[in-house]
């Protein structure tokens, strides 16, 4: 009776041993074929900028099933998600009554921190567009590709370099106060690559959304 019973222990270990295995096997792929994205996001509406909580942030792939459950900012504008590794995405971020902002595609081997942004109200970036567009513009009226050129301490150079779009926009803005050096307009969505002093990103254009990049020279 007594080796029955030591049997059924013994057995009864391999197979929860057995499990475990499996288990940790499958936490392992989980973790190794997936990295973090974060940053934090702040109100450009603001003077000075303010943290802004509640904005949806999503990454996004060419293969829309593939997309995680979005995040949502916490009270100090921070964020973070999980996107899989060695595979093109963007993150968009968006909430209501503001610009829904999408990055350019990264491919990312490691976690990436410091995609910080700043959003600002629709009704302002419409003013804006307005501004330099020279007639009434709202934000649904085209793609919109916004473009900052840095030095290495995140200031904006000046004159910006040589900026060339392919395909090439239906109107470039001019510049005005208070608003981005580079705003370029689409009337036809897709994918946009832009080079600036041999560097090339490429990102979706979304009707009535705006695709921004920074380039650091």
């Amino acid at each position: 009776m007594n080796k029955i019973l030591l049997a059924s222990a013994l057995t009864t270990s391999l197979i929860m041993a057995g499990c475990s295995s499996s288990s940790d096997t499958a936490q392992d792929i989980v973790d190794n074929s997936t990295v973090k994205v974060s940053g934090s996001i702040t109100d450009s509406s603001a003077s000075p900028e303010v943290p802004l909580s509640g904005v949806t942030v999503a990454a996004k792939y060419g293969n829309a099933s593939l997309n995680p459950d979005p995040v949502t900012t916490d009270a100090s504008g921070n964020y973070s998600t999980t996107v899989l590794k060695g595979t093109d995405f963007y993150l968009s971020a968006s909430k209501t009554d503001y610009i829904t902002l999408n990055s350019a595609i990264k491919n990312l081997s490691a976690d990436d921190t410091g995609n910080d942004v700043g959003l600002v109200l629709t009704t302002a970036a419409e003013d804006m567009l307005t501004a330099s567009f020279g007639t009434t513009t709202l934000m649904t009226d085209a793609a919109w590709l916004v473009i900052d050129v840095v030095d290495a301490n995140g200031n904006t150079v000046t004159p910006l370099p040589a900026i060339t779009p392919t395909p090439s926009p239906n109107e470039i803005g001019s510049p005005v106060p208070d608003a981005p050096a580079y705003i370029a307009k689409y009337s036809n969505p897709g994918s946009v690559t832009v080079t600036v002093n041999g560097v090339s990103q490429t990102g979706t254009l979304v009707n009535g959304e705006v695709l921004f990049m920074e380039f650091e020279q």
